[in-house]
């Protein structure tokens, strides 16, 4: 009784992290890397899946899911981490001119001050 209550114990671990893969997935994906978020919201969903291996054989395909959610959980978060620590884009302009500046921020060669 105790090993069928440790194993739902265990399967329910899944859980916390496809809440964790399925937000950084979307917070990657409003950060512009489409292709990362796919890869969280993929582990999110073996996660999902693989948190009902209880109700199947202890290395069955339930199991596998699981395992395999884990793995790609890890390249998630290896990925992000590596796209955090990469150099930054120039993403901020500003929107409005300013004197004798153009929109972008840089100064205008054609204007003195």
């Amino acid at each position: 009784m105790l090993v069928y209550a440790n194993s739902a114990g265990i399967a329910f671990l899944d859980l916390p992290a496809a809440t964790f893969s399925v937000a950084a997935g979307a917070l990657v994906w409003f950060a512009g890397s489409r292709s990362l978020a796919v890869l969280g919201w993929l582990a999110t969903a073996l996660l999902v899946a693989g948190a009902a291996f209880p109700l199947g054989v202890a290395d069955g395909p339930l199991w596998t899911t699981r395992f395999a959610g884990f793995l790609i959980l890890a390249a998630f978060i290896a990925a992000t981490s590596i796209m955090l620590l990469g150099p930054r884009r120039a993403e901020t302009r500003s929107l409005t001119p300013t004197a004798g500046r153009p929109a972008g921020g840089e100064p205008d060669p054609h204007h003195s001050d």
